[in-house]
């Protein structure tokens, strides 16, 4: 999985050129993601929080081949969460858009500037290495 979307059907999940709507909400579709590793999606976020002390931007780690990060406030309806292990690199497209690549060698951009997505990737790859050792 590389990407998670909210859209008009409920939640769009990309997989390089794949495509899948599923008919719940993105909340509701975390929550179930979650649930396949005995949390909720509040109980991860809390967990994080307490061993990494940080209160913004924190990524969500599912399981060792999932680290999600989001590209905006989660309850933004433009918030796209990304996989970052699936992701070969990141970089900026003009002043305000950035370009993420991802081991499919599907291209996603997003309008979010360059610097603060590179830094919650990087939050997100700390984290997975963090709880992968």
């Amino acid at each position: 999985m590389e990407t998670i979307m909210r859209c008009a059907e409920g939640t769009k999940v990309t997989r390089g050129n794949q495509h899948q709507t599923v008919s719940c909400s993105l909340n509701q579709y975390l929550n179930r993601l979650l649930l396949k590793e005995l949390t909720t999606y509040q109980g991860r976020l809390d967990a994080l929080r307490l061993r990494t002390g940080w209160r913004r931007d924190v990524p969500l780690y599912v399981n060792p081949s999932c680290c999600l990060f989001v590209t905006t406030s989660h309850r933004e309806s433009t918030a796209i969460y990304i996989n970052c292990v699936e992701v070969i690199s990141i970089r900026p497209h003009d002043q305000s858009w950035t370009e993420i690549r991802f081991k499919s060698l599907h291209v996603q951009r997003v309008r979010i500037p360059y610097k603060r997505l590179k830094r919650k990737y990087e939050k997100a790859c700390l984290i997975l290495t963090m709880l992968t050792k």
